[in-house]
């Protein structure tokens, strides 16, 4: 029952019995069949349930027919469906699980993981109507569902990998159905997250396509939540960005950062929150924060002392997403000066700029894949101080992906579209390389270095000889990536077998082919 003021223009009050208020009341059946082997097959029937009326079923989609933009979107869709919150059927075991149907998309486990309510309040909370693109009027034209809201997909094929140390991912398709066009109307979306029980981190990315293949919408968004002497905390940045290669204009981007619900506005770079507390606000006598801020707005009582350093183990991982968003979404920063050659001017015809900014989108993405690689194995890693190392080349490789991605924008070129997954590899093989133990992950170092000089050097053969630029920036990355390998060779790297190195060779090949056009 609920009691509300200002219910109209008058500003009377009004008096009724509401379903859902905190969280969508919901019914449902799902079952599991073990199979034999591990293999067991699932499905998942759940619908919106309004039990003050007894209505069943939301509604979606519907809003415009094929091959027309929809201008206007309705937030709810004229479509109703019993089971409008999920209807899939998959199966499970040791390979993780596949699931077809209606689902969630995969921003919703990177925004849930961090957020303080737990996604509650979907009609009013901003991590649901933005993060999770549940504002149809925003969102309804683009993925399967046509319009209304976009949280969840139609059509779709899921992926859920199996969890390793913590750590597991996810991929997720929606097939827009669309005759003659396959790739309208669709969604597609790549994960990852680690969690250790109590705390962790999620990153999603996604991308929608409208109904005529002419407009996309893009999401990335992510969570983490950790303990410090029983209180957790929260921070999830998350934006959701239309481009259009027509006139169509849907709306403006949303973005910004979420601490305990509270917006902080936009333009910020994302990091994640310290692992240290000392570096928010020292609370006052008793313990309390009050006034503005953060941390105030909600009078979070806290210990007096919180400046409690957190486990090691946890403080990689936070590190490692930090540089995940700061990779992946932030303009990176160069602490050197860009290489250059004085005196000289770069006049490039077409075709050649189109090659230097094929190459050098190339050199992006093994900056990329640096990033992840390092952060891997700073986060694998026991000793303090190969910890340090791996961080300290990490900031070195940064002053290349600054470079690369300055000179890109230079010659009017695009980063890769590939990068989260780029990324999610190269963290996965670094990760892998830092189980095995120090010295092999230092060989990993050594190997990875050893090929990317080489692949360097058939680049400064490569790039036209008036881009003065762009070579100056790919010498002086092949002199600092032979520096790295050498530095992980003193350091005790251990050599890594014959058909390591040809699979390690064969994987830059494939990136870097698809890269050149991708």
């Amino acid at each position: 029952m609920t009691y509300t003021t200002k219910q109209n223009a008058a500003g009377d009050s009004r008096t009724g019995i509401d379903a859902g208020q905190l969280a969508t009341s919901r019914w449902g059946m799902r079952g599991t069949e073990d199979l034999g082997g591990g293999l067991k097959a699932n499905f998942n029937l759940e619908g919106t349930l309004i039990n003050d009326t007894g209505a069943a079923g939301l509604g979606f989609g519907g809003n415009s027919a094929p091959g027309v933009v929809p201008v206007v979107v309705s937030a709810a869709g004229s479509t109703t469906s019993l089971f409008d919150r999920q209807a899939t059927v998959g199966l499970s075991g040791g390979f993780g699980s596949i699931n077809l149907g209606r689902q969630n998309i995969l921003g919703v486990d990177s925004i849930g993981l961090a957020d303080p309510i737990s996604l509650a309040q979907p009609a009013i909370n901003p991590n649901v109507a933005f993060s999770a693109l549940n504002r149809g009027d925003l969102y309804g034209g683009y993925g399967t569902n046509g319009g209304g809201a976009a949280l969840r997909q139609n059509n779709s094929i899921r992926y859920v990998t199996p969890i390793m140390s913590g750590f597991g991912g996810a991929l997720m398709h929606g097939f827009g159905e669309q005759p003659g066009n396959s790739s309208a109307s669709t969604y597609n979306g790549i994960s990852g997250f680690f969690s250790d029980g109590k705390s962790g981190v999620a990153l999603a990315y996604a991308q929608l396509k409208d109904n005529t293949n002419s407009s996309k919408l893009t999401l990335w968004g992510g969570g983490a939540k950790y303990a410090v002497n029983q209180h957790v905390h929260d921070l999830y940045p998350c934006q959701s960005r239309f481009i259009c290669s027509s006139g169509h204009q849907p709306g403006p981007d949303h973005h910004g950062w979420q601490l305990f619900g509270q917006p902080s506005g936009r333009g910020r770079t994302p990091r994640v929150l310290s692992n240290r507390l000392q570096r928010l606000q020292k609370p006052p006598k008793g313990g309390f924060f009050h006034g503005r801020g953060p941390l105030g707005a909600l009078g979070l009582p806290l210990a007096k002392d919180t400046r409690q350093p957190m486990t090691t183990a946890l403080d990689s991982a936070l590190n490692a997403a930090d540089s995940a968003l700061r990779t992946l979404f932030a303009k990176p920063r160069a602490s050197r000066t860009c290489p250059t050659v004085a005196g000289q001017t770069t006049e490039l015809s077409v075709p050649d700029k189109a090659l230097s900014g094929a190459l050098m989108r190339v050199n992006h993405v093994g900056e990329v894949c640096a990033q992840a690689m390092y952060a891997a194995q700073a986060l694998s890693t026991r000793d303090p101080a190969l910890r340090q190392h791996f961080l300290a080349a990490s900031q070195e490789e940064g002053d290349h992906l600054a470079w690369t991605r300055e000179r890109l924008d230079e010659l009017g070129a695009r980063p890769s579209l590939l990068n989260p997954l780029w990324y999610a590899g190269a963290f996965g093989l670094g990760l892998i390389a830092g189980r095995l133990g120090d010295r092999v992950s230092l060989g990993f170092v050594v190997e990875t270095e050893r090929q990317v000089e080489a692949h360097l050097a058939q680049h400064l053969e490569r790039l036209p000889a008036g881009d003065h630029e762009s070579r100056a920036i790919v010498a002086q990355m092949k002199d600092d990536e032979a520096r790295h390998g050498q530095e992980a060779q003193n350091a005790g790297a251990a050599s890594m077998p014959a058909p390591v190195r040809a699979l390690m060779q064969a994987s830059a090949k494939l990136m870097t082919t698809t890269a050149h056009y991708l």
